[in-house]
């Protein structure tokens, strides 16, 4: 026979049909298999076995067995080559799980930790300037209020005129407004002046239409808040764009006023490039969570046709950091009902670290350095040391191949 012959007799005991038929301990497992179901087929015909039927049926039964132990045998042979790992597997691995893959663990938990401190720390830094915002019309509502009852309520319109003038340098499109109101502040009465409950208004209103009452739901110490108004896109109302408004309520010192000012501030481009210099955080866009099933829900204002930010909204730049949402509580101006606005916006890293850093002063900034310094070093070192493991598990494995 030819060394070429032998493949084809290597092809004929493979697979299953070829392990039972070309095979000795298949061919005892088939050959005892056939006999034994012989023999039973001769005692269900003749209604018994005889004893020399019955050795045969039980050298039979031996032969199966002893066929099936040598393959169970051999199976478990090939599984010891085929499954279990060698040292160099294993040499392997054990770097991988042991070295690699806590390292990696641990720079995915510091990020982690890195982002969600910077992204709360970013919606703060949001809410707080929006709060500032507040406080700001706030304080011009107020200081508007007193300065027309030191007036005697003459001139209205001009000393309104005056203070949109001053306050619109600093907060474009500032508008303000002076409502007549009819409560009590106190247990004394005083009369008033016509002059003082006439409604006047200065400044563009180009967002939504002058109030011409102040709600209930707002007492004489005043009032400062976020508010949201709404413009519909399309002519079929499919479609919502939601803006933010900071609005500021004041009365005068008086047990009785007959009037408040409204002031409203709009978070337009010029207030978030303002809030971005200021924070490092772009504010990219705004959405209500509207409740059509609660009737009580607040909900936006409804927002002029004339107003100047129905501008289309500039799609996201692609990125986790880019599209973060954080959630505003807002105010319904007619009811005083809380929801909430979503807020997008965009966080840049190194911005917001120089502002934080900046803050501190120059001393502050250079020990921040210092601790962002050593902080490499560590991460360098360790890094370092897992080079060192990978050189000493390959020396290993090379030693090892040498031997084999």
């Amino acid at each position: 026979m030819s060394p070429r012959a032998l493949p084809a007799a290597t092809d004929r005991r493979a697979g299953v049909r070829g392990a039972l038929l070309h095979t000795l301990p298949g061919r005892a497992i088939v050959i005892g298999l056939a006999i034994k179901l012989l023999v039973d087929a001769i005692g269900a015909a003749s209604g018994g076995v005889s004893p020399f039927l019955a050795v045969v049926d039980t050298v039979a039964t031996l032969a199966a067995a002893i066929g099936v132990g040598v393959f169970l045998f051999r199976l478990v042979v090939l599984a010891k080559r085929r499954l279990l790992w060698r040292v160099r597997r294993k040499l392997i691995l054990s770097y991988i799980f042991i070295g690699f893959v806590p390292a990696l663990l641990l720079v995915a938990f510091a990020l982690l930790c890195g982002f969600l401190l910077f992204y709360h720390f970013s919606s703060y830094l949001v809410q707080s300037r929006l709060r500032a915002l507040g406080d700001q019309a706030r304080f011009i509502a107020q200081s508007t209020a007193l300065e027309i009852q030191r007036a005697g309520g003459r001139d209205v319109g001009s000393i309104v005129a005056r203070r949109q003038a001053n306050a619109g340098e600093q907060f474009p499109g500032v508008s303000l407004a002076v409502v007549p109101v009819d409560r009590s502040c106190g247990e004394a009465r005083e009369s008033r002046t016509p002059a003082e409950s006439r409604a006047a208004t200065a400044g563009p209103w180009s967002h939504v239409d002058p109030p011409r009452a102040i709600p209930a739901w707002i007492d004489c110490r005043g009032f400062s808040g976020v508010l949201a108004y709404a413009h519909q896109r399309t002519a079929d109302g499919g479609d919502v764009d939601t803006h933010l408004l900071v609005r500021g309520v004041g009365f005068p010192d008086s047990p009785r006023p007959a009037y408040a000012v409204v002031v409203d501030l709009l978070v337009n481009d010029s207030i978030r490039q303002q809030l971005h210099k200021e924070t490092g955080v772009e504010l990219k866009s705004v959405a209500a969570a509207l409740s059509r099933d609660d009737p009580k829900a607040a909900r936006p204002l409804t927002g002029r046709d004339g107003g100047d930010e129905r501008e289309p909204i500039a799609p996201s730049a692609p990125g986790l950091l880019n599209s973060l949402p954080s959630v505003l509580e807002y105010r319904d101006w007619q009811t005083g009902a809380a929801g909430a606005l979503t807020l997008t916006t965009a966080l840049e890293i190194g911005e917001l670290y120089d502002r934080i850093s900046a803050a501190e002063g120059t001393t502050g900034r250079t020990l921040a350095q210092g601790l962002l310094l050593v902080l490499f070093v560590i991460g360098a070192l360790t890094s370092e040391k897992d080079a060192q493991r990978v050189s000493v598990t390959l020396a290993q494995y090379l030693a090892f191949v040498n031997e084999k």
